[in-house]
């Protein structure tokens, strides 16, 4: 059956972390639970932020908890039954040895292999406070993967300078989730991964296309296919067409499509608002952008530009369209159960959390 998991942004205080965690996965019956690694938070300009979600103004979105010690507490608070995952942290603010050391650490309490997502940075996560991306982030990423993957295997560090030290991390060694979905990213990925984590919505023909391709190419590598897993952020609605119509409603709300990339902007026929080769969510840092410039610019933007980053509509309509992506090959769907469209009462919220319990337990009855 379909692994179904869940995946939630540990901001705030502890207390609230641990209410949404258990929240979510018992909505979704999810035995599995990531925690994404950010510094601030992604996508939303800080002056616009309470806005945009409905928050209230002195509450802030930037303050993120370490994702390994969430994953340590949140074992404790929801038991032993559980696994976790790292959805996905970078080999820029931490080293290779680092993350294998705290990756073992976590391993050791939850007492199962730590399911570690790495990527090759975004600049919004990065720049704002002071981390550069690399000049060639993903030649960078491979060669700290590659000395990942041996600690990982064997326990040891060959280091630079001659040293070859002993780490013992392969007692309980983290299982490699690796997140990135062009060419070069994908063969790292058949060539060191122990699954596969796109964090971006793509086509079913694509995602098809990719999983062929790990298939073939971690054969040549003597390695088994990666665990083919996909971050499915869902906004949840009466209807798709209803939530189009709240976008246009409230047009701040269309900004979260300035995560989508210049290609999928031409899909609809127009062109990303920062050029066609925009990768979106990777290049896009939102709080360069005035934030009055992002009040005009938003009601000119396509409200089916959203749908683009998140699959939107009721539990019958975003079933119908991941039951495809289980047909090309999906092995694990990582559910975010996201407000993009925030519910505007209790009862909404109420509604909205039933649709997503009815999702989950659709997809988990997928062969």
């Amino acid at each position: 059956p379909m692994q179904v998991d869940i995946i939630w942004g540990p901001v705030g205080s502890m207390a609230t972390v641990f209410e949404a965690y258990e929240r979510e996965t018992r909505l979704a019956g999810a035995d599995c639970a990531w925690i994404p690694d950010h510094l601030i938070g992604n996508n939303m300009h800080p002056e616009l932020a309470a806005e945009m979600t409905g928050a209230d103004e002195d509450v802030t979105f930037d303050y993120w908890h370490d994702p390994f010690v969430t994953a340590t507490a949140l074992a404790g608070h929801l038991g032993p039954d559980k696994d976790f995952g790292i959805g996905v942290t970078d080999l820029i603010r931490r080293g290779p040895v680092d993350i294998a050391r705290s990756a073992a650490s976590v391993s050791q309490v939850i007492g199962r292999p730590l399911l570690l997502g790495l990527g090759a940075g975004e600049k919004e996560n990065l720049l704002p406070v002071d981390y550069d991306l690399p000049e060639k982030p993903v030649g960078h990423f491979e060669a700290g993967i590659e000395i990942l993957r041996e600690i990982l295997d064997s326990g040891r560090y060959r280091s630079q300078s001659g040293y070859e030290v002993e780490l013992g991390y392969n007692e309980l060694p983290a299982k490699l989730y690796i997140g990135g979905q062009r060419p070069r990213m994908m063969r790292i990925t058949a060539q060191y991964g122990d699954g596969w984590f796109p964090a971006w919505k793509m086509s079913v023909a694509e995602y098809e296309e990719k999983v062929a391709y790990l298939r073939e190419t971690s054969a040549q590598h003597d390695r088994p296919c990666p665990d083919l897993a996909m971050l499915c952020t869902v906004v949840i609605g009466p209807s798709r067409e209803h939530l189009y119509e709240e976008l246009t409603r409230r047009p701040l709300l269309k900004l979260w499509g300035l995560q989508a990339s210049g290609d999928a902007w031409a899909r609809l026929g127009t062109e990303h608002p920062f050029g066609d080769t925009s990768k979106g969510m990777f290049d896009v840092v939102i709080r360069d952008i005035p934030a009055q410039r992002l009040r005009e610019l938003a009601p000119e933007l396509p409200s089916e530009i959203v749908s683009e980053c998140y699959f939107m509509g009721n539990a019958d309509e975003i079933f119908r369209e991941l039951v495809k992506f289980r047909r090309a090959g999906m092995e694990r769907a990582v559910l975010c159960n996201s407000f993009v469209v925030p519910p505007q009462n209790e009862d909404e919220v109420a509604w909205s959390e039933r649709e997503f319990s009815r999702l989950a337990t659709m997809l988990r009855e997928l062969d």
